[in-house]
């Protein structure tokens, strides 16, 4: 972990949120904040710890996980840059929930969570992009669970597949930065039950897997199994 300062108002990676901040509360946040270095696999935040700042990726790759009481696992979202981390934490409660992991070498701001609380109180425009943003989440939420629930195996692997092809990497052929254990975390089962229906789609000629790459070849057909699954 590497910490850098940081000037927000000549900053080219700005939020929806932080656009919407006028030139003195951009110099205030500026004042308040920092740009920390997190290497691959770094943990960024911890569940259960006091959320004393606001991170905002300005960089890289991060999952969100909880960790129950046998240490088991379980992905709940992958979060690509230009967005902030545990924003229900801040605006809810003083604990944070989950525990958030840079999956690739990461360039996170720290925000002081005192200063960006002031923030929300004086800028109505700056408020509203953070409730549409901590909304869009819960909705992701509601609907990908609800949704996992009715699922066997092969409904929830194409869910996740088709989640990462269009929202995380925009590509039906990208790189995973996750191992088979993370996968299966976030598909919710076992990873052998992951590994067998992984070979499934690939024999069936539904997805090529060589190693962490991936390329979905017949979206149609998993797009299918996403909905009967």
């Amino acid at each position: 972990m590497n910490e850098l300062s940081i000037q927000c108002l000549s900053c080219e990676d700005k939020s929806c949120a932080t656009s919407a901040l006028k030139e003195a509360e951009l110099n205030l946040m500026g004042k308040n904040c920092c740009k920390v270095l997190f290497k691959a696999g770094e943990k960024i935040i911890h569940a259960d710890t006091f959320s004393s700042h606001v991170p905002y990726i300005r960089k890289g790759l991060v999952k969100e996980s909880v960790e129950f009481e046998n240490r088991k696992e379980r992905i709940t979202r992958l979060i690509k840059q230009h967005h902030y981390l545990g924003l229900e934490s801040v605006v809810a409660d003083k604990v944070n929930n989950y525990n958030y992991t840079a999956l690739e070498d990461t360039e996170v701001c720290l925000i002081e969570r005192n200063v960006f609380r002031s923030l929300v109180r004086l800028n109505g425009n700056f408020a509203m992009e953070i409730l549409i943003s901590i909304s869009k989440t819960n909705l992701y939420y509601v609907h990908h669970f609800i949704d996992f629930s009715e699922k066997q195996v092969s409904g929830k692997l194409s869910e996740i597949l088709m989640y990462l092809s269009e929202v995380i990497y925009c590509s039906r052929k990208f790189t995973l930065h996750l191992s088979r254990k993370e996968l299966a975390a976030m598909v919710y089962v076992s990873r052998e039950s992951l590994i067998r229906t992984l070979r499934k789609f690939n024999n069936e000629g539904i997805i090529k897997i060589k190693g962490k790459n991936i390329e979905i070849i017949n979206l149609a057909l998993l797009e299918k199994i996403r909905k009967c699954g």
